[in-house]
This record gives C-alpha cells, structure tokens and sequence, in this order.
C-alpha cells in the first residue's frame, strides 16, 4: 500500500510538472498547428484606435512567414511594460477560430485564442529572432482600412 501511494504521488508530481513546466517553440508549432485546421481568411490589424484588415492571400503568407520565424517560450509572468504602441492582430480562419496576437514590445506577445467552445490567454517571450516595429508598422500601412472592408474581427 506505501509503495503504491508513493508511486501515485510520484506520478501526478511528473503531471503537474508537464503542465506547469513552459513550452518552447516555434509560433507555427505552438500557436498555429495547435489551433488552427484550415487557411485563414483574413487578418485585422489594430494600432491604437485605427483597424485595418488583411485579406490577399499573398499578403497573410507574408505576414504568417514572418512570424513562423519567430521562436517563443510560455512566459507566465508580467511582461515589461514599454512606452511603445501596441499592435493587435486578429487572425481568422474559415471555420471561425480567432488569435488574437498582442504585441506587447519587441520581445514578448499576449495570444488569445477564441472558439466556439472556448477563451484561451497565454504569453510568450520570444527567445529567437525578435519583433521588427518598423516591418510591423509598414505592413499595417500597406493595409486597407476597416471602413472599406466591413470586417468586425476585433
């Protein structure tokens, strides 16, 4: 009977650790394989109070190599706060599952994950490569803005 319980107890420490213990990876296979089954219809993107959205499929690839690039690690505690502005991107898939990706700064993202069953947050450090304002704010530019779209993502 003290063998067994120690093994059970040992066993659900080799849980608890598994899932508490942060995740490494790439943005493709933490965010995008795990989520999303389908292409993704469009992209919205928000700087302050002005949206604008993504639907070339050119352009989304673009965007989604761009951030496959990056190399990501769970981060579970408050990310530094910068004085920069914040993008949030919206990137919806046909079946209707939504990322939303905050930018926090050029090294930390917020993902929030919304489907039809659930809202899910995680953040990330990113641990390789980094977030390019001036790549960010240029593609944001080259975008069309939400009164022409009709879009409602974010």
């Amino acid at each position: 009977m003290k063998k067994f319980l120690i093994t059970m107890a040992a066993v659900l420490l080799i849980i608890i650790i598994y899932n508490y213990y942060p995740k490494s990876g790439s943005f493709n296979k933490l965010i995008l394989n795990k989520y999303f089954n389908n292409e993704i219809q469009d992209i919205e993107i928000c700087k302050g109070t002005n949206r604008k959205v993504v639907k070339s499929e050119d352009k989304i690839n673009e965007l989604m190599s761009y951030f496959k690039s990056l190399k990501l690690l769970e981060y579970k505690f408050r990310i530094p706060y910068r004085n920069v502005d914040a993008f949030k991107l919206s990137i919806q898939e046909r079946d209707g599952t939504l990322i939303r990706v905050t930018i926090q700064n050029k090294n930390y993202i917020t993902i929030l994950v919304i489907d039809e069953y659930k809202q899910k947050s995680k953040k990330y450090k990113i641990i390789e490569g980094s977030i390019n304002k001036d790549y960010i704010e240029k593609f944001y530019n080259e975008c069309e803005d939400m009164k022409n779209t009709g879009s409602k993502l974010l």
